[in-house]
């Protein structure tokens, strides 16, 4: 389905709705007058006419690429990389702490 300019609008309003606003899709639907069902069509339309375009934000990446050489290099099943924000010994443990 290729949505005309009305259609982007609703295509539009339903994924603000529901991505932005936080509603469920039978919330959205009452609001609307449409079934549950329809709004789920319409967000999965919205994806697909790139209305709706989805990032994933990947940890930060030197970190995972430094783990991942260190796995490989000691064969270590986990290796975990963490920054911190100052070399004093408390903020190290404080930083370490949630992660060990």
């Amino acid at each position: 389905m290729t949505a005309d300019s009305g259609s982007r609008r609703l295509l539009y309003k339903i994924a603000k709705a529901y991505y932005d606003d936080g509603l469920t899709q039978q919330q959205i639907g009452a609001r609307l007058g449409l079934s549950r069902i329809k709004v789920s069509r319409l967000l999965r339309t919205a994806r697909e006419e790139k209305v709706v375009q989805i990032s994933l934000a990947p940890p930060q990446e030197s970190n995972t690429q430094m783990e991942h050489r260190l796995e490989e290099a000691y064969g270590l099943k986990e290796a975990i990389v963490v920054t911190c924000s100052g070399n004093d010994t408390a903020t190290v443990v404080r930083e370490l702490g949630p992660v060990a």
